[in-house]
């Protein structure tokens, strides 16, 4: 899953208009999280570096419009996410509480909504690209159904239309 880059894009640069937005929605995240990131720097390197791969898979997201570039962020992001989770638990828990400044509590506490609405944002552009992939690419998946066509000798190419993007019911961002 992780081999999964692909430097030419998976989609075209067509994009619907919930597409945009999303991806306009994620270069917000994206500067965000690199701040996060940063500060981090200052209390533990080791997240901080797992939320820069984080940044630069939210990069890949924006720039190469790959689908699997979406569920490699969710993965990094929730496993983040849940370790900060456990953490503040039981920090709360301890006698000795966080330990610390009430700055560092503040922070902590900020990244919980970050990160369920970077979540949230990074589904709903997976939804979109993968939709859109799929429409891009389906003389591909259908390749299978006219075998038989084929080899009997009368088959006709379908011709090549536009590609319809998704279309369907879901969340608008207006």
């Amino acid at each position: 899953m992780l081999c999964c880059f692909d430097f030419n894009g998976s989609i075209g640069q067509n994009n619907s208009q919930q597409l945009s937005k999303l991806f306009k929605i994620l270069k917000y995240i994206f500067a965000a999280q690199i701040i996060y990131a940063v500060l981090e720097l200052v209390r533990n390197p080791w997240n901080s570096i797992m939320m820069f791969i984080g940044a630069l898979n939210l990069y890949f997201i924006i720039k190469y419009r790959n689908w699997c570039n979406c569920v490699i962020y969710i993965l990094i992001t929730l496993t983040d996410f849940l370790t900060l989770v456990l953490f503040t638990l039981d920090s709360i828990g301890s006698p000795q509480g966080f330990g610390g400044s009430h700055l560092f509590e503040v922070f902590l506490l900020t990244k919980v909504p970050f990160y369920l609405i970077s979540m949230y944002y990074c589904y709903l552009t997976y939804k979109e690209v993968k939709a859109i992939y799929i429409t891009e690419n389906r003389g591909n998946f259908e390749m299978n159904s006219s075998w038989n066509q084929r080899n009997q000798g009368n088959y006709q190419p379908p011709p090549p239309s536009a590609p319809h993007y998704f279309e369907g019911r879901g969340h608008r961002l207006d």
